[in-house]
């Protein structure tokens, strides 16, 4: 799947996470989590929602992986995404988590807003136990980049607290300060506690995952009263800057920040420095922080939400950021130091560039307008018409461009749209666009539309074939069809997940079966988002409709649902049938 498909889809395809437990994993705890004394993290809680997605090193989707906010669990589906409505979460730093086995740990905190759809990116790390050494005679592992480990003879204890005697397997990765995707791949984010409880904004010079395991796979970590040294490479580029001694922080799972634990010595370009036990240890420089916002919009004051922005000080990153879905950017930065702010799109493509700073205080830059290249500039107009020419007056638009899919509704016939997906700058492929008969269904062949300019379709034909793989939903007597439905059966639990999704629509409803029957004591929503409606129904999944029929399942599943349902606390009535194939 090519990159822009898979960063893409996490900003336009609105897709749920909330199957239940497809694929459970089992999870890896990383034990001797250290604790953060006389902390009290500020509390402020608000209503809103998050959209995001799980990747690997290669940017591809990491499929029904286990993601917990709250103590909630919910599992990514088969693009990588989830997306978790209408909760509690704490605006002054909200912790999401992400755990798969063979992977180290993921997390991400993030800063929400009221009523508003944060987004976050999390690339978990493979977790491969290619180095191992004697317990009794110690040793030291080289990682990626010239990072390394050494080991003290006999410094190993098991999960009891015992020494260990024996081979121990070391899996380890070094994160690269300059990287964006280091931010990607960190857990928390670059904010800590130091040794006076106080929060700071944190400049990375170097981040490792360590985890230790025996021949068998059991848990091991470092001895109580011994330590092992870590030594981190210091770039050319940050060099000039580092410290001779900087401060050493090791990663807290209860709260998602880093907590300065000891400190490193920069000896002959790297930092050396002692710990005494493992998780992800961080080499970073504190700053005082600042609440900082900015809005961004295009020419047409259209919120640019399909991109990525990255903050970044004189010697790297600090902050990769999705704006929600008004363009604000908003996150906690170091205060009195000069920023950049770089716009790129979903290939990493940089389009612009503003220096902004320092920032003594928290500061909103309130609203920027960028003018983006004419590849974003794409409209297509023409007339639905059916298989004897006849103008088709409900009816449905279909844009696709690199697997990423808008849906447009037509009441009239004719239509004049303004494609917003954003590729890549450099894309060279063209649109296709699929003209649908709601009212037969029946599904036209696709045509082209070329980028950057206004495509004339004239006729668009719905003439084609049957309309298969969707699900209509009727609320208050408005219909609207959600296309290309997929079908999840969790094995050995008698669970049935139907999903589908785009930019503008989607729906996750599941019910507990896998035959035909009547399943009205045992359905529930996941989420619809369709337009202007949003329902989101979780904290009571069972009989969410009072009337759910399943007619076959075989080849096709096929059925029907109605009752009330909640869209944003006020209860309607919805109804729909469903038609997909198997």
């Amino acid at each position: 799947m090519n990159k822009l498909h898979i960063i893409g889809l996490l900003f336009l395809i609105l897709i749920s996470s909330c199957r239940k437990e497809i694929n459970d994993v089992k999870e890896n705890t990383i034990t001797d989590s250290p604790t953060i004394i006389n902390f009290e993290p500020i509390i402020d809680n608000i209503s809103g929602s998050l959209i995001g997605q799980v990747i690997d090193e290669n940017n591809q989707p990491i499929v029904s992986v286990k993601v917990t906010i709250n103590s909630q669990p919910y599992y990514t589906n088969d693009y990588g995404h989830f997306i978790i409505n209408d909760i509690t979460m704490n605006s002054r730093g909200q912790l999401v988590t992400v755990k798969r086995e063979g992977y180290f740990d993921g997390s991400r905190r993030f800063f929400p807003k009221e009523g508003v759809q944060s987004r976050v990116k999390i690339q978990l790390i493979k977790k491969e136990f290619n180095n191992e050494f004697s317990a009794e005679a110690g040793g030291e592992v080289v990682m990626n980049g010239g990072a390394k480990v050494t080991f003290q003879p006999n410094s190993i204890k098991d999960a009891d607290g015992n020494i260990y005697q024996g081979i121990v397997k070391v899996a380890s990765h070094w994160m690269d300060p300059l990287a964006d995707e280091t931010l990607d791949k960190m857990p928390g984010n670059l904010q800590g506690v130091n040794q006076a409880s106080e929060e700071v904004t944190l400049e990375t010079f170097g981040m490792i995952a360590v985890e230790l395991e025996s021949a068998s796979g059991d848990k091991l970590n470092i001895a109580d009263g011994k330590t092992a040294e870590i030594s981190m490479p210091v770039s050319n580029i940050q060099l000039a800057d580092a410290a001779d001694v900087i401060p050493l922080w090791s990663y807290n799972e209860e709260y998602g920040l880093w907590a300065e634990e000891s400190s490193a010595t920069l000896q002959n370009n790297t930092y050396v420095g002692e710990v005494s036990h493992f998780s992800f240890w961080n080499c970073d420089y504190p700053y005082d922080l600042v609440e900082f916002d900015v809005t961004f919009v295009d020419d047409n004051n259209t919120p640019l939400v399909n991109f990525i922005f990255n903050i970044s000080i004189t010697n790297g990153p600090v902050l990769n950021a999705y704006p929600d879905a008004n363009g604000l950017l908003s996150g906690l930065v170091p205060a009195n130091e000069n920023l950049t702010i770089s716009l790129k799109d979903v290939c990493g493509d940089v389009l612009f560039t503003q220096d902004v700073g320092p920032f003594a205080t928290n500061t909103s830059l309130g609203t920027i307008t960028i003018s983006l290249p004419p590849i974003y500039n794409t409209t297509i107009q023409g007339t639905l018409v059916d298989c004897d020419g006849n103008t088709v007056l409900n009816g449905i638009v279909i844009a696709t461009i690199e697997g990423n899919t808008t849906h447009h509704y037509i009441t009239g016939g004719t239509f004049d749209i303004l494609l917003t997906i954003p590729p890549c700058s450099n894309l060279t492929s063209d649109y296709s666009i699929v003209g649908v008969n709601l009212d037969i269904p029946e599904e036209g062949i696709p045509v082209s539309a070329t980028t950057q300019t206004t495509n004339d379709l004239g006729d668009l034909s719905t003439c084609g074939s049957a309309l298969e793989n969707y699900m209509i939903v009727t609320i208050n007597g408005e219909s609207k069809y959600i296309l290309n439905m997929t079908v999840y059966s969790q094995t050995g639990s008698g669970w049935t997940y139907m999903e589908s999704g785009s930019a503008n629509l989607f729906a996750g409803i599941g019910f507990g079966g896998d035959s035909v029957g009547d399943f009205s004591a045992n359905n529930y929503i996941e989420g619809l988002s369709i337009d202007s409606w949003n329902i989101h129904e979780i904290s009571n999944i069972f009989s969410t409709f009072s009337s759910f029929i399943v007619t076959q399942y075989d080849t096709k599943l096929v059925g029907t649902f109605s009752g009330q349902v909640l869209n944003n606390g006020v209860e309607v009535f919805a109804e729909g049938e469903f038609n997909i194939n198997l």
